[in-house]
């Protein structure tokens, strides 16, 4: 998708997150990371598991002194 068509610009902002799911094992897992990039329809996020499309991750936002 060519930049003319997004809906929105997206801003190169780090904002501390934290997600939640369950591993391909079954066990829950806490991640806590950042994400890449935000607009106003959603971010971009960096994680170190694979997730599948359609698997279920609760996010939540971090208070960036605890970081």
């Amino acid at each position: 998708m060519s930049i003319d068509k997004r809906r929105s610009n997206r801003l190169p902002l780090q904002i501390p997150v934290e997600l939640s799911y369950t591993d391909a094992q079954g066990q829950p897992r806490l991640e806590r990371t950042h994400t890449l990039s935000v607009d106003r329809n959603g971010a971009r996020i960096t994680t170190q598991s694979h997730h599948a499309a359609g698997s279920m991750v609760h996010l939540g936002l971090l208070d960036r002194k605890s970081v």
